[in-house]
């Protein structure tokens, strides 16, 4: 018996991968609710 070939959904590691830089930033920052400045422009600055 054959094996069909299995689908992958690309669209969910697009995903990911476009936001693991802006993961990375939260968790460097702790995701803490006081770092929401310098979260916002560690990303400004990757994302410039």
């Amino acid at each position: 018996m054959a094996s069909m070939p299995i689908a992958v959904d690309r669209t969910e590691n697009f995903e990911t991968a476009r936001f693991e830089k802006v993961c990375t930033i939260l968790n460097h920052h702790g995701r803490r609710p006081s770092g929401l400045i310098p979260i916002l422009q560690a990303i400004q600055h990757e994302y410039q």
